[in-house]
């Protein structure tokens, strides 16, 4: 009887690993024929949530996604049991349902790649003039990663600038300042009544909602396009440095209708971190510390993970009713 014989494998050492250097990575790109961009999608007609806990499922009864224009990603789900998901903290590089679409540009390469005079002055030139139109022709003049992702939600606890580019895929060729990202998608309300966002972004959040700015939680509030927008005092960052949050305008919304929507972040340099929550009119929240600003939940499109280090009595409010955009 022959005996049978067992290959061990030598054990394989680890790479050495190596510090990322953040050089701008100059490269041509033919612009003649981008990347077709998947169009975005949203979650219609969701059902009560119960989730006690972040890290469980939630019911969806029926899902169904469309984009913009009318185009779309197929059919619907019928009685199904979606779970939340790690979208990382910039979105998933794959398609997703109920989510919104997102591409990064840098500011300091024009569209081919070659290097552009840029400043700190420069940057919010470029930001509050795109802010008034909300073109996006004028953000395709820059360097844009090919790589979109789509997030269902923008809770972003500190991390270092050079998250961004790193999640769109282009850490070696985008230096982690002056860099904008901008998401966007079409939302369905589940309610009747009125909501608002609320957060802070370090440096850049802009919402535009039906085609209206009605958030700007950017800090220090640098960009001179809405110098006269409603900002409301709401408590403060579920982080180490407790900075002061901003609620907008409310919203009149109805059930059924479905609303464009857009977010703008930016960065130019140093830490990033971004906080938007929503609020429904009339609804009872949980207190913070301070025993007077509300807990409010995060703003999500369809179920998604927070990051697991977000902690603490100041935490988001865990969301229990549904999404009241279609959200």
């Amino acid at each position: 009887m022959r005996e049978e014989t067992v290959f061990e494998a030598a054990a394989i050492a680890p790479p050495p690993q190596k510090e990322p250097e953040y050089t701008v990575n100059i490269q041509q790109r033919n612009q003649s024929t981008p990347p077709p961009r998947p169009p975005a999608i949203v979650v219609n007609n969701p059902s009560d949530l119960d989730i006690p806990e972040l890290d469980i499922d939630v019911n969806v009864d029926s899902v169904s996604v469309y984009g913009r224009g009318g185009g779309g990603f197929g059919g619907g789900l019928s009685g199904v049991r979606e779970m939340a998901l790690d979208l990382g903290l910039f979105g998933s590089q794959r398609a997703i349902s109920g989510a919104l679409v997102g591409r990064l540009y840098d500011t300091k390469m024009d569209k081919n790649g070659a290097p552009v005079d840029f400043s700190t002055r420069k940057y919010f030139e470029i930001l509050n003039e795109f802010a008034r139109g909300w073109n996006e022709s004028l953000l395709e003049e820059f360097y844009r990663a090919d790589t979109e992702l789509y997030s269902r939600q923008f809770f972003i606890p500190l991390v270092q600038a050079e998250a961004a580019p790193e999640a769109f895929g282009v850490k070696d060729e985008i230096k982690p300042i002056y860099w904008i990202a901008h998401y966007e998608g079409e939302v369905v309300s589940s309610i009747s009544g009125r909501i608002r966002f609320a957060g802070q972004g370090d440096n850049i959040l802009v919402v535009r909602f039906d085609r209206k700015v009605v958030l700007d939680a950017s800090l220090e509030r640098p960009l001179a396009a809405f110098s006269s927008l409603q900002r409301d005092p709401i408590g403060r960052t579920p982080d180490p440095r407790n900075r002061p949050m901003v609620a907008g305008k409310w919203i009149d919304v109805r059930r059924g209708t479905s609303y464009p929507i857009e977010i703008l972040l930016g960065e130019y340099g140093g830490l990033f971190s971004c906080y938007l929550l929503v609020e429904v009119d009339g609804e009872n929240y949980s207190k913070q510390s301070d025993g007077k600003n509300p807990r409010l939940p995060v703003f999500q499109t369809a179920p998604a993970k927070l990051p697991k280090y977000v902690e603490g009595k100041d935490a988001p409010e865990i969301r229990k009713k549904p999404y009241p955009l279609g959200l």
